[in-house]
Order: C-alpha cells, then structure tokens, then sequence
C-alpha cells in the first residue's frame, strides 16, 4: 500500500500544496504581472468567493495548471519512493557453493 507509513503520506500532501502555490505564482504572474502588491489578497479573495474578474480569473487558471502539475510531482515523488524502499537482494551479493 502506498500509504502505509505516515511520512510518505505528509510527503504527497506536501507536493500537492507546493505545486498548486507554484501554480498560483504562475497564474498571478501572467495575468497580473510582477506587482506582488495584492498577492495574497487576490489568493484570500479567491478562496474566499469574494473576489470578482482578476482573483476568479487568476484562480481559476492557478487550479487548471496546478492538476497537471501535481500529479507529474505526486507520480515522480512515488516513483522515487518506491525504489528507495526496495530491499537489496542479499542472494546476489554471496558467491554460489560458498566461500573457496
């Protein structure tokens, strides 16, 4: 099971919130531009329901981006994971009849 140890599970949560604050960066910066003025305003509006055209148009493209996005990250993070929870097989390592 994959989330059988609670580390690997705040590890995939983790990922999934980082890349949808990676994707709100990117969505406010290409509809809002540079000026970092109303930054968390506009992602406090847009969670909020409060905000009109630019938080609604900002958050909406921050979700379309941020799905993709995380799942790539969610599905390298488990791949990552999987190989590094493999045990070696210690068969290989001892020579066949023993030692000469």
């Amino acid at each position: 099971m994959i989330y059988s140890r609670p580390k690997t599970f705040i590890l995939h949560i983790a990922t999934i919130i980082a890349c949808y604050f990676v994707a709100w960066t990117a969505a406010y910066l290409f509809i809002v531009g540079t000026d970092f003025a109303y930054y968390f305003k506009y992602l406090g509006l847009f969670w909020t329901f409060d905000g009109f055209e630019l938080p609604s148009f900002t958050g909406a493209l921050s979700i379309i981006i941020a799905i993709p996005l995380s799942a790539v990250s969610t599905w390298l993070l488990w791949r990552k994971l999987k190989k590094s929870m493999r045990k070696p097989n210690q068969t290989q390592s001892q020579p066949i009849g023993g030692s000469s």
